[in-house]
């Protein structure tokens, strides 16, 4: 991922956790670093058990109803945050400033800081080892979970307890473009490595969005994203196009038929569902997200970026500051009136409410 420079007259602007119920618009109020975004769908009155169905969760279903309106919201309702290179650990001495942070541990991020988007940086060293996870090799390698397996483990396991979760989405780059050998001529051991974790039935992969279409194109009209009562417990993985993935996956998965994994794309192309716009105030988002894409956007740690990202419809907005950290005191990022996650802005119905989409998991503690 592009590295971050902190803007030096960033000030007293900051984005923290802030849910008002009823209301107008967005405000920002510079005094106490608060944007104000109320909860878009918080005037619709909903009587929700969010709890009281977290009991007859089945893991590994294919149908688990947790809320009452799982068999109307689907994945492309959802907003939720996501922490770029979640994995990231401090290296001592780090070179660059954008590397000296540390991401807390993945239960912490999904239990205290309401991180449901996560992404891994994958390097494939050689054929004899597993495909490892970290930001570049010896230099910047400090990581919470050395491989994409335990990574994946240490998601499933959360899983696992609790399992009327919504989606997971896991965003995964190919760093080792300066490495001998690459993630993209290896797809077949990368398969292997996310099935032996999680298993087809526990993952939502091309085929479901494609349905009985004949491209993913068609599917976002015809079939659409699952419902949550067919995709919660589970995990997405999205790969990024680098050194010709996408063509390279294609050869293995004509279609991404049977593939485990969603690719970037562009829009209009017929093997994409899933589209990369980081720059929240790109005008784009929005009809990108009216189409039926999963978007994701990263915003800039600033108050008007992070505005911007959230109210852009986007999915996944993803940051380095789930929580607020030394080197930006008063900054943290978290979706407004989230439980963690809340209504997409833009493609949400009017009945969904952000205790529909927590259903049975409940609000970050």
């Amino acid at each position: 991922m592009r590295q971050r420079e902190i803007p030096r007259n960033l000030g007293l602007y900051s984005l923290a956790v802030a849910a008002v119920v009823g209301g107008g618009g967005c405000s920002f109020n510079q005094g106490t670093a608060r944007l104000i975004v109320p909860d878009v769908h918080s005037e619709v009155i909903l009587a929700v058990d969010a709890m009281a169905s977290a009991d007859s969760a089945e893991v590994g279903t294919d149908s688990v109803a947790c809320g009452p309106l799982d068999n109307l919201l689907r994945i492309n309702h959802i907003q939720m945050l996501g922490t770029h290179n979640s994995y990231h650990v401090e290296k001592p001495g780090a070179l660059f400033k954008a590397w000296r942070y540390s991401h807390d541990p993945l239960p912490i991020q999904l239990n205290n800081q309401g991180v449901r988007s996560f992404e891994f940086d994958l390097h494939h060293k050689t054929k004899d080892l597993p495909i490892s996870v970290e930001h570049v090799q010896d230099h910047d390698n400090g990581t919470l979970c050395p491989t994409l397996g335990e990574c994946l483990q240490q998601l499933k396991t959360w899983s696992d307890a609790n399992p009327c979760h919504h989606p997971l989405l896991v965003t995964l780059e190919c760093k080792d473009d300066i490495e001998t050998s690459h993630v993209a001529d290896n797809m077949k051991q990368f398969e292997a490595e996310v099935l032996a974790v999680w298993p087809k039935e526990r993952l939502v992969r091309p085929d479901d969005l494609r349905g009985q279409a004949a491209t993913l194109a068609e599917g976002l009209t015809q079939t659409q994203w699952p419902t949550l009562q067919h995709s919660r417990g589970k995990l997405m993985l999205i790969l990024y196009d680098k050194e010709a993935l996408f063509s390279k996956y294609l050869a293995l998965h004509a279609g991404l038929k049977d593939a485990v994994a969603f690719v970037f794309g562009s829009v209009g192309d017929a093997n994409t569902g899933a589209v990369l716009l980081d720059e929240p105030t790109d005008a784009k988002i929005a009809s990108v997200v009216k189409k039926g894409y999963i978007v994701r956007t990263f915003p800039e740690p600033t108050s008007a970026q992070s505005k911007a990202a959230v109210e852009s419809g986007a999915h996944i907005v993803s940051t380095d500051y789930p929580v607020e950290r030394k080197r930006l005191p008063g900054f943290s990022l978290q979706i407004p009136g989230g439980m963690p996650s809340r209504c997409n802005p833009v493609t949400a119905p009017v009945q969904c409410t952000a205790a529909a989409i927590n259903a049975g998991v409940g609000t970050v503690k």
